[in-house]
């Protein structure tokens, strides 16, 4: 009898092998399920006070060094190579000179400038690093100017992937650098 339940057992886990029951989601589908499950956490910049909310599922890059102060990024993980990055810079220098306004930064970005309302403009296109495009990636930005500075939130992202973050996309477009964090978890559920 043991002999007959352990050929049985045997015999269902090989035609399991060969022809499983289930086959592997696409990746897409799993990180867009992720992504809309997470919780939503709020980083803070201690230097300028402005916040920034990100799912869960994203680690905030401790390597992550932008250019001054004011900066976070935060990855999805090591081989998508999704980031959200929040950032500030300059739009007018101790002197009160225009060093850097909406057309700059879209020259910077490579992208044109869309107004998103209340002074902000959405930046998006083709990434590009160093002068050079990073071929099947792109990004997504958010700029508001306040004062003498751009307060930033970006997405940079493989193109391949970009109906899997919506819930992404809705963040970036609802964030104000000092809005209530339940207020842009209500805009982006």
């Amino acid at each position: 009898m043991a002999v007959v339940f352990f050929v049985v057992v045997a015999a269902a886990s090989c035609v399991d092998i060969v022809s499983p029951r289930t086959e592997l989601r696409p990746f897409a589908d799993v990180l867009c399920e992720e992504i809309y499950r997470a919780d939503l956490l709020t980083y803070t910049d201690g230097l300028f006070g402005y916040s920034a909310v990100y799912p869960a599922c994203f680690r905030r890059d401790l390597n992550y060094s932008s250019s001054g102060h004011g900066g976070a990024r935060f990855c999805y993980d090591s081989w998508t190579n999704i980031a959200l990055e929040c950032y500030v810079a300059r739009a007018v220098s101790t002197d009160n000179v225009a060093v850097c306004d909406i057309r700059c930064l879209g020259r910077l970005l490579h992208a044109r400038p869309k107004p998103a309302g209340r002074g902000a403009y959405i930046l998006s296109g083709p990434l590009y690093e160093d002068g050079m495009r990073i071929d099947g990636y792109a990004h997504y930005t958010k700029c508001v100017r306040t004062g003498k500075l751009w307060f930033c939130y970006a997405l940079s992202y493989p193109e391949e992937y970009r109906d899997s973050l919506g819930r992404l996309f809705a963040l970036i477009d609802c964030w104000q650098p000092w809005a209530r964090p339940a207020q842009i978890r209500r805009c982006a559920a």
